[in-house]
């Protein structure tokens, strides 16, 4: 039941048209699933182990299958958050060599495809994102079969996955992305919370989605790289912010309709220092996008609402009552936390909120 509080910061929005555009599904593949998780040693297996066992414990998750009970978990949280509210829920493609063919080694983990389409058939709330490997043999079949399938977009982690947006080879996949309809959600700038054995993050600098840009994809630009460096390689290879590169793309009006920014994460400790500017640039607003990037916002290390409060972004009111629902809903949470921020008395447009609009969407 949404109290008075929560009532007062959804007021005005269309709520049915309220989607979180970053949510994931995870596990310990302990199941028939077909969520792959990596076998790490050493120092790598204790940290892997401390993330599956946060993720049992802000999931609810300590004595069932981890893989159905954090999907029932993240539903849940969905379905009660408020009428209309839906999450796309990620799949997550592994590393893929240069011919296209998968390695499990140097993969983190892995979603299937199919388990976030089960996802959304086990929740209405639930919306599937498929993930491709745009250098698999089958690529371009694979986007066919997820649009039948109901896929609203397709998610990469490109340094994590052996992506490089920019590579021409990609060309035939970014103009089937577009003849589909199907936006890319793809992360970019630092890259902190997967791993892998080729590693490379330099894939991650914004500059290389300007390809699918120019293919005519839309592309959802994860965090707004608003963490770490990139080389900025328009200008004699300066390494600078790699959201100032972001801001560059975002600058661009011959991208007007195409690119976008997810606010995900960005209220945590790491990333807030952009939120002041991204409050007040009212200009970007109908290009930002909400997302929450679920589970985090369960974990209490990574934000802060006491910081937030003391550097004037929430009052102290809205502390005590986000603390309360974070470990309520951390969904709701994530979304009212956002609705609560103010800098010099402006706060995010409503439009921002309301994500369906970037979305070829036919269902309920």
């Amino acid at each position: 039941m949404i109290n008075q509080f929560v009532k007062e910061k959804l007021e005005g929005l269309k709520l049915d048209e309220c989607w979180d555009v970053h949510t994931h599904l995870l596990g310990d593949g302990a199941s028939d699933s077909g969520i792959y998780i990596k076998e790490s040693k050493g120092i790598e297996s204790a940290k892997d182990l401390i993330r599956i066992k946060l993720f049992k414990h802000y999931t609810n998750s300590v004595n069932a299958p981890t893989d159905y009970s954090y999907r029932n978990h993240m539903a849940r949280c969905a379905e009660n958050a408020f009428d209309g509210f839906k999450a796309l829920a990620f799949a997550f493609t592994g590393f893929h060599d240069e011919h296209g063919f998968e390695n499990r080694e140097a993969s983190d983990f892995i979603i299937p495809n199919a388990w976030a389409k089960k996802a959304s058939e086990y929740s209405k709330s639930l919306l599937y994102v498929a993930s491709i490997h745009p250098l698999s043999e089958t690529a371009l079949q694979e986007l066919e079969c997820a649009k039948k399938d109901g896929a609203l977009a397709i998610k990469w982690l490109p340094c994590a996955q052996n992506i490089n947006p920019s590579n021409k080879r990609l060309i035939s996949f970014y103009d089937k992305m577009s003849q589909l309809k199907l936006p890319l959600i793809t992360h970019a700038g630092a890259e902190k919370a997967v791993n892998g054995a080729l590693f490379d993050q330099s894939y991650g600098n914004p500059l290389h989605l300007r390809l699918p840009l120019e293919c005519g994809v839309k592309v959802i630009i994860a965090h707004c790289a608003s963490s770490g460096c990139d080389i900025d390689f328009e200008n004699r290879d300066k390494k600078i912010e790699s959201f100032e590169l972001f801001s560059r793309l975002m600058n661009e009006k011959e991208y007007d309709g195409l690119i976008y920014g997810d606010i995900s994460a960005i209220p945590q400790v790491n990333r807030c220092k952009w939120l002041p500017f991204l409050i007040e640039n009212k200009d970007w607003h109908h290009k930002l996008l909400n997302g929450s990037d679920y589970p985090l916002p369960a974990i209490p290390v990574l934000f802060s609402l006491r910081w937030l409060n003391i550097n004037g972004l929430i009052s102290e009111k809205d502390v005590w009552n986000l603390q309360k629902l974070k470990k309520q809903n951390p969904l709701l949470f994530d979304f009212v936390l956002k609705r609560c921020l103010n800098h010099k008395g402006q706060k995010l447009s409503d439009e921002i909120f309301e994500t369906k609009r970037v979305f070829d969407y036919h269902g309920e």
